[in-house]
């Protein structure tokens, strides 16, 4: 089992511009059959973006 937390920013570009807003997500994988496998993930936004 592997679980990580990441923190960062998402930037979103159109043609009005760039978009950047906080990320932060939480992952858990397994490794089964010789791959890995997400068994949970969990991305949070600010509300307001």
């Amino acid at each position: 089992m592997l679980a990580f937390a990441a923190f960062g920013d998402i930037v979103v570009t159109g043609p009005d511009g760039e978009r950047r807003s906080p990320i932060r997500a939480s992952v858990v994988a397994v490794e089964a059959d010789g791959r890995w496998l997400l068994r949970h993930f969990h991305g949070s936004l600010p509300s307001a973006w």
